[in-house]
């Protein structure tokens, strides 16, 4: 019977391979992070003719980036502008058909948008020029504190955790194979 549900799920997986082959969509960016208020470029290849939606998805929200219309050749390359309100985080750029399928993903890390006005990042100091602020290799010292009860609240919860893990580990009847 487990010999019969392995088999069964490893055909299911199989099949599951067959099917991302015959999507074979790929999105590329000459960028893993992008700066939020930026422009993101961005190439697909291997997609099919029409028109995709190209979504920026994060963990709690989603950003529609705009539509692309597809050719014959199945490629395109885009810039998209990048909302400067966007919270920093991961995302995936996500380009869904015009039925709606999943067809092609790329992860992708937002940074925050720079306070600084435009800089010519030619040079490595770019950022911290434009912003007046030099760095140093200073170790950064922060502070916490605990007062007394919250540690005593701790150390109450973890001997109760452990009291009742010993009941529980008495009371378990051992049986021998």
């Amino acid at each position: 019977m487990r010999a019969r549900i392995i088999g069964r799920l490893g055909l299911l997986a199989l099949v599951g391979v067959s099917l991302a082959a015959v999507h074979g969509a790929v999105l590329k960016s000459s960028l893993s992070s992008v700066e939020a208020g930026r422009v993101l470029p961005l190439q697909g290849a291997e997609f099919h003719a029409g028109t995709f939606s190209l979504v920026l998805v994060g963990v709690f929200d989603e950003y529609s980036l705009g539509d692309v219309e597809i050719g014959e050749s199945g490629t395109f390359s885009i810039d998209l502008e990048i909302s400067a309100s966007l919270r920093p985080g991961q995302y995936q750029v996500v380009a869904f058909s015009p039925e709606g399928e999943r067809e092609a993903a790329l992860d992708m890390s937002v940074a925050a948008a720079s306070a600084a006005p435009e800089a010519d990042h030619a040079d490595a100091g770019g950022h911290a020029e434009a912003m007046g602020v030099e760095a140093t290799a200073e170790e950064m010292v922060i502070e916490r504190s605990m007062a007394g009860a919250g540690w005593g609240v701790i150390g109450l919860l973890i001997g109760l955790a452990g009291g009742v893990g010993a009941v529980l580990v008495r009371r378990t009847p051992v049986t021998e194979a």
